[in-house]
């Protein structure tokens, strides 16, 4: 099965959509890793409908519908539920997720497959043509109590599976306003991001991207690193005391990125130095900033592999912030910089 990250799920699914709705995407993958928020905000993008169908949650008579007695024509007619897409109530096109598919038990499956086979729900209801169904479930070694497939259903679908990587779970940490010392110290630290461990059922508390959610939440309002153990575990928020001390020992980051830190020195240790750069890209509010603690690091002498890391850092931020325009013409209004940075570009290439 094809593995890939969160971003190329959303790629996939947007041009399944454009290229034909019809064909129908299965996305396996651990729980905790954004599948689910991932399909959502594809929906929001595209501008089209959205409905979220747990079928692991529900009766036949959610899906199939009510039995209604016609009794002119003497037969018994269907009434499809809510938890399908009604063109006049939710749009002409969208996306119907089948979330927790193989946690359904077989009738539902058997229910949901004719949705995915034939588009359709008894003799009353036909999935609108614009609509595209996605299924999303977690696998047997998960720890999902999953049912087996019907081997029809399967071969229907396009399946991927989804596993978290650093580099995009830092993009959508730096859009949504993570705190620097969670960004940076799984940056630093990116075995941290993921560790599921399928036999551990006693502890219930363990690293995902959602479960670093949550504990950014917490952090954020305390700064307190014990606060992490009840969303990410004891292992996790450990390693992060030790990330921690090294954190409170980085130079000031608001004089740097106000252009007020000359006296400033740039740390020895090159974790510290990391942990500085990713600190500084996560905590920059404005373009101006930005610049500013692009040339006080070159100033000091950071070198060029963490110089580069640094300018994706605020390339993401200012993009975030709707600032990439300005921080180019920033860049482009300043001889002395644009020539530093075309040199270090050069740099890079010849390695």
């Amino acid at each position: 099965m094809r593995q890939v990250t969160v971003p190329q799920m959303a790629a996939m699914v947007k041009r399944q959509f454009q290229h034909n709705p019809a064909r129908p995407l299965f996305f396996w993958g651990p729980p905790g890793v954004g599948k689910t928020m991932t399909i959502k905000q594809v929906a929001a993008d595209l501008g089209v409908g959205f409905k979220e169908t747990r079928i692991a949650t529900m009766v036949p008579s959610d899906l199939r519908g009510v039995p209604v007695p016609d009794m002119q024509r003497k037969v018994t007619e269907w009434f499809t539920g809510e938890f399908l897409p009604d063109p006049k109530v939710d749009g002409p096109a969208g996306i119907l997720l089948l979330d927790e598919y193989p946690q359904a038990p077989p009738v539902m499956q058997g229910l949901a497959q004719r949705i995915v086979l034939e588009r359709r729900m008894g003799e009353r209801y036909k999935l609108p043509d614009g609509w595209m169904v996605v299924a999303l479930g977690n696998r047997r070694e998960d720890r999902a109590s999953v049912y087996e497939m019907p081997a029809q259903t399967q071969n229907r679908f396009k399946h991927f599976l989804v596993m978290p990587d650093v580099d995009s779970f830092t993009e959508y940490a730096v859009r949504n306003d993570f705190h620097p010392h969670i960004i940076a110290f799984l940056n630093t630290n990116a075995e941290f991001l993921f560790q599921f461990e399928a036999n551990a059922s006693s502890k219930p508390a363990w690293p995902s991207p959602r479960s670093w959610e949550a504990a950014n939440e917490d952090y954020s309002l305390t700064e307190d690193p014990n606060d992490l153990e009840q969303s990410v575990g004891a292992r996790a928020k450990d390693q992060f005391l030790a990330f921690y001390e090294v954190a409170l020992m980085l130079p000031d980051q608001n004089l740097i990125l106000e252009g007020l830190a000359d006296d400033l020195t740039l740390p020895a240790a090159r974790n510290s130095k990391y942990a500085l750069v990713v600190a500084l890209g996560s905590r920059m509010r404005t373009a101006e900033q930005g610049i500013n603690a692009f040339k006080w690091l070159k100033a000091k002498g950071l070198d060029n592999e963490l110089i580069q890391v640094f300018l994706e850092m605020i390339v993401r931020r200012a993009t975030a912030k709707g600032d990439k325009g300005l921080l180019a013409q920033l860049i482009a209004a300043d001889p002395e910089l644009k020539a530093s940075i075309e040199e270090l570009m050069r740099a890079l290439l010849a390695v």
